[in-house]
């Protein structure tokens, strides 16, 4: 009972810093986008004090329903330790202080992935938003430990994957950094637009049958070539 009253209260300090942090900071930029092709988009995230980390997503069969959110980390971790401050305390995506994340048990895994930079980028973590009565809910399908990597490291920025256009634009209205959200059909359409179009090799006419050389007839007198001369 003492332990969770300990754990309510560090909640309720920590939600009144964040409350006033978020809002009278400067918004950060957003994570931004390096690379897109037929096969992969590749976003950088700054860490400070840290080399950049690198993060990926790859195109699937339902683009059209799924997005890419560029969040202001400080207000999705706001809105994340809300939605678990009450009854959710046994779900796996449950969010921990910022204090606690490194504690995690898959930390180090994150650690160890995010630490191969660009050339094995770490996938989006893949979450949602939903309205629960008078909060926002935020919950994962994948990506808890990473994203408490991020918290904890205080990235300003970087991309999270969402299933659906309304939970995508719920969560870009509570901590987004763009205007919308990003469909992966028109995050992959770029690697489209962007590819070389390779020029098609012009065609020519055929050209005209060579005619047969006409046949040369010996001089009279003459029963064929010269001595000493080839054919």
């Amino acid at each position: 009972m003492l332990t969770r009253l300990k754990g309510f209260l560090a909640r309720r300090r920590e939600l009144k810093e964040l409350d006033a942090s978020v809002v009278s900071r400067p918004r950060p930029a957003p994570a931004e986008l390096v690379q897109v092709d037929a096969r992969e988009a590749v976003w950088r995230v700054p860490v400070p004090g840290q080399a950049d980390r690198f993060m990926s997503a790859k195109p699937g069969a339902i683009n059209d329903e799924m997005f890419v959110v560029r969040v202001d980390t400080e207000a999705f971790y706001r809105a994340w330790l809300r939605s678990s401050s009450t009854g959710r305390e046994t779900r796996s995506d449950n969010c921990l202080l910022r204090s606690e994340m490194p504690q995690d048990y898959k930390f180090k895994h994150a650690v160890q992935g995010f630490a191969h930079g660009r050339e094995n980028p770490v996938p989006l973590a893949f979450a949602g938003a939903h309205q629960e009565r008078d909060r926002v809910d935020i919950g994962f399908s994948n990506g808890v430990t990473r994203s408490f990597w991020l918290i904890a490291n205080k990235a300003p920025s970087f991309p999270i994957q969402v299933h659906g256009r309304e939970s995508a634009e719920l969560l870009n209205k509570v901590c987004g950094l763009d205007p919308t959200p990003l469909s992966f059909s028109e995050l992959f359409a770029q690697a489209q637009r962007q590819a070389p179009q390779v020029a098609t090799p012009a065609r020519h006419a055929p050209a005209a049958a060579a005619r047969p050389a006409p046949k040369v007839q010996p001089r009279s007198g003459r029963s064929g070539p010269r001595k000493g001369r080839g054919l």
